[in-house]
């Protein structure tokens, strides 16, 4: 909040300053007027108001606001009035074209900050004025004349011949021409831009030697041409000629004194432009050798030949060398290659520039230092020269090499392992095989007993050994189906796949049939397309994956009246897509994760009979595809089983 008011009063500060200096500018200009040049030659006399002059240094300066401020409350606007009293009521031609005058001026200015076109320049504007003002004398002029005379002189001229009318314009358009120049010469002097507030650059310090040297030199030459003029060639005395000077050397010493100060302003806009270049160029010249200095590639400029004729200081860190040292050096003896060097010289004769071209150059122990080049051909005086940038990628080009070699490494550790885990696999799939071939041999043996006593012991057996014998029965049975289970799960990732095209539809339809015989008594509805797309998948593990997840739609769905069991199949961009949904008694997604591990179960054995491998085994039948299987479900609403198949031309 300070801070913003310290800038409000700076504002309001300098605005004070700006309509100080401009109404006492105004009121200099007007008491000024009295101080104006009359010259009378060969019959033509110039009242040259020069004082008028100050209001529109203001309004060059600050633009058209305290410009106007300066000529109409200063007073300068008043001029025409007091030494054209005679002319009246048309006096207010004149004042009303120097308000115009100082108008455009001080917007030009403000036009030539922000862009710098044509129509801006500082001589096209006044060259605009020059022809309204001769538009205003041309019309209003001579009308005014015939109002005279007005109520603060009577004795006021009401005619003016049109010859007097053109004698005005064109003394007021060379005198205002001649003091727009002199004044935008005036703005370039420190004096006059510290007064105004202007900014000033280092190159114009020199700017007001530089005007007072042309004038003063001007006018010696001017001097010196007079007094051969008078005193040599028509042999008039010093007092006849100077003191006072006649009407001859008043025009001259003028015209004179006005001609340098403009030719002085067009020198000091030269000197500042040529010390601005030349300031520039230091700076940029500092800048690019401290760029130079502190960059960290190596720079070069060499000949053909490989000769060193520039090196960036970077050198000494890179490759060892003092950049003097190099300048001695001939690149093709640093290059462990020298083939490459010469492969990159025809590269630039062909193609004038190359990027990250990799080169391996020698340092000053012999060391290697791997560098990525970037290289263009110029020429200098004739001669083709190559410059080029480069980057030392030494320390990536090692990292790069121990991580290839740790790939290797690792390649070879995989590709063992994998050898030993395939190994394992292989050895524990046909243990697991063989324990479970070996398991249910006996199994069946005691099934085949259990029934044997039943039959043989039917009619004399007690209720309760007749209920542990078919507890027996019961319980070897479901050994047997659960090493069935096993044995399908253990063989899928043995069996090679069969790819052919599947008509899911009669698949479906067939597998729903053999389920359904198993429950004719449930009421069980399939509800499927009358067409499903085809599927690209081997025969037997899809009707195995999809015989499991049927079964388990048909098993779940028990307690339901009506079951439904739906199924859909579509191919999108993730591949072909299989749904199976029931109604039945569903899972809670929290569970969901335990859904394909190998013997887990997420209801009660008592509630829905199983082994708990069913899905385990369509998920590594889905696997086998390389494709995937998910399921969404809710407790009571049922379960949806998605088996996606990938296209046919993205299986690996």
């Amino acid at each position: 909040m300070e801070t913003a008011d310290k800038k409000q009063l700076g504002k309001d500060s300098d605005r004070m300053y700006k309509v100080t200096v401009s109404l006492l500018s105004g009121l200099l200009g007007l008491i000024l007027i009295y101080a104006s040049i009359r010259l009378n030659f060969s019959g033509f006399r110039l009242n040259f108001v020069w004082s008028i002059g100050f209001p529109l240094l203001v309004s060059l300066a600050w633009g058209p606001f305290y410009g106007l401020i300066s000529a109409l409350f200063g007073g300068t606007v008043l001029y025409p009035f007091i030494l054209g009293f005679s002319n009246g009521w048309a006096s207010m031609v004149p004042a009303l074209s120097f308000l115009l005058w100082i108008y455009l001026h001080g917007k030009g200015a403000e036009w030539r900050q922000k862009e710098k076109v044509w129509f801006t320049n500082l001589y096209v504007i006044q060259a605009f004025h020059a022809a309204v003002r001769w538009i205003l004398y041309s019309t209003l002029f001579p009308l005014l004349f015939r109002w005279n005379p007005p109520f603060w002189n009577p004795q006021a001229v009401t005619e003016i011949s049109r010859s007097i009318v053109v004698l005005f314009v064109m003394r007021g358009i060379l005198m205002e021409s001649v003091l727009v120049a002199v004044c935008d010469a005036v703005l370039l002097l420190p004096p006059a831009r510290r007064i105004l507030r202007l900014k000033s650059s280092s190159s114009s310090r020199y700017s007001g030697r530089i005007m007072a040297g042309m004038v003063s030199f001007g006018l010696l030459f001017i001097g010196f041409i007079l007094s051969i003029q008078n005193g040599i060639i028509e042999e008039k005395k010093v007092g006849e000629w100077l003191m006072p000077p006649d009407d001859k050397t008043k025009v001259t010493l003028f015209l004179s004194t006005i001609l340098f100060i403009i030719m002085g302003g067009i020198a000091v806009r030269y000197f500042q432009r040529a010390l601005e270049n030349q300031e520039s160029l230091l700076k940029s010249e500092k800048k690019y050798m401290t760029i130079f200095e502190g960059i960290h590639d190596l720079y070069l400029e060499t000949t053909l030949g490989g000769k060193v004729l520039i090196a960036s200081p970077s050198v000494k860190e890179i490759l060892g060398y003092e950049v003097e040292e190099l300048l001695t050096k001939n690149m093709e003896d640093l290059y462990l290659d020298p083939f490459v060097r010469e492969e990159l010289v025809e590269l630039l004769k062909e193609e004038k520039e190359v990027n990250n071209f990799e080169v391996v150059i020698l340092g000053k122990e012999g060391e290697r230092h791997y560098l990525w080049l970037h290289a263009k051909m110029e020429e200098q005086d004739g001669q083709p020269k190559i410059i080029s940038v480069g980057r030392d990628v030494t320390n990536y080009q090692k990292a790069m090499d121990e991580v290839r070699t740790l790939n290797q490494e690792l390649s070879q550790r995989v590709e063992e392992r994998t050898k030993d885990l395939q190994k394992a696999v292989s050895e524990l799939e046909s243990f697991s095989y063989t324990i479970s071939h070996d398991l249910k041999s006996p199994l069946k043996a005691i099934d085949a007993y259990v029934k044997m006593l039943k039959e043989d012991l039917a009619d004399s057996i007690a209720e309760d050994p007749k209920d542990m014998l078919h507890q027996i029965e019961k319980t070897s049975t479901e050994m047997i189906a659960l090493i069935d289970q096993l044995l399908k799960y253990s063989v899928v990732s043995k069996t090679q796949l069969k790819m052919e095209w599947i008509h899911v539809r009669e698949e479906v339809w067939s597998l729903f049939l053999e389920q359904k015989a198993s429950c004719e008594e449930r009421n069980i509805v399939l509800q499927m397309e009358e067409s499903l797309p085809d599927l690209w998948a081997d025969r037997m593990l899809f009707r195995q994956a999809l015989r499991n997840i049927l079964s388990n739609a048909v098993k779940f769905t028990k307690n339901v009246e009506q079951a439904v069991v739906e199924v859909q199949a579509e191919h999108t961009d993730k591949g072909y897509v299989l749904t199976i949904k029931d109604n039945g008694a569903g899972f809670d997604m929290e569970d969901s994760g335990k859904l394909f591990e190998v013997l887990q179960r997420l209801h009660n054995k008592e509630e829905f009979e199983g082994t708990g491998i069913g899905l385990a085994t369509v998920k590594k039948i889905m696997e086998k595809h390389q494709g995937e299987i998910t399921m969404e479900g809710n407790p009571g609403a049922g379960a949806a089983v998605h088996l996606r198949f990938p296209k046919e031309g993205e299986r690996v």
